[in-house]
Order: C-alpha cells, then structure tokens, then sequence
C-alpha cells in the first residue's frame, strides 16, 4: 500500500514545467517566458536573446560611426 501511495505521489509531483511549441521553441511554466533551443543544445530564453542582439548592434553602431569619423579625418 505504501508502495503505491508513493508512486502515486511521485506522478503528480512530477509535473511538466514546459509546453513545447515547435522542435525549437518552448513554453517555462514557472518563469513564463519564451525559451529557444540554440545549436549548442543548450535553451536560452527569447528576452535574453533579443538583449544580446540590441548590445551587438549598438556596438557595431558605434563602430560604423568611427569608421565615418576615421575617413573624414583622412579626406580634410
């Protein structure tokens, strides 16, 4: 009887923490956020992703705007 009432319990404390959206793209019930399975194999949430693409494209931003500085330095 213990014996069942334990697997029993094991069975609904096993809940699934995710809903999976397509092969790559997951639903966290806990943190409700958006995850994306990178090729690493590793799953990385959509916010953090979108984060590190605004970081990179301000940097090569400034970088675009040093190089225009550089050829109007050359030009005078």
């Amino acid at each position: 009887m213990i014996k069942i009432f334990s697997i029993l319990l094991m069975l609904l404390g096993c809940s699934d923490n995710y809903e999976l959206i397509d092969s790559v793209t997951r639903f966290n019930k806990q943190s409700g956020e958006l995850e994306i399975l990178q090729e690493s194999g590793e799953w990385v949430e959509k916010k953090s992703i979108k984060i590190k693409e605004k970081t990179n494209s301000v940097s090569t931003d400034s970088n675009d705007k040093f190089s225009e500085n550089n050829m109007t330095y050359f030009l005078l």
